[in-house]
């Protein structure tokens, strides 16, 4: 083995733990997710705030995705 009678093999229960101490409770897709979503609120926010309806409603066609459009 590795180095001896005192090595130990890292485990899968290693890395959560290890992972869980680096992150808190969230992933770091979770943490993107969540940072797309808030640029995305603030977007719309600030669009609706400017009372352009117009481009909100643009904004809002961006967003969905269409498979019978083609581009």
């Amino acid at each position: 083995m590795k180095g001896g009678d005192d090595y130990k093999r890292k485990t899968k229960k290693d890395k959560a733990r290890r992972n869980f101490e680096y992150n808190g409770k969230y992933s770091p897709k979770h943490v993107r997710m969540q940072e797309e979503l808030m640029e995305k609120r603030q977007h719309i926010n600030q669009a609706s705030k400017a009372g352009n309806q117009e481009n909100l409603e643009n904004n809002n066609n961006d967003n969905k995705k269409d498979k019978y459009t083609k581009k």
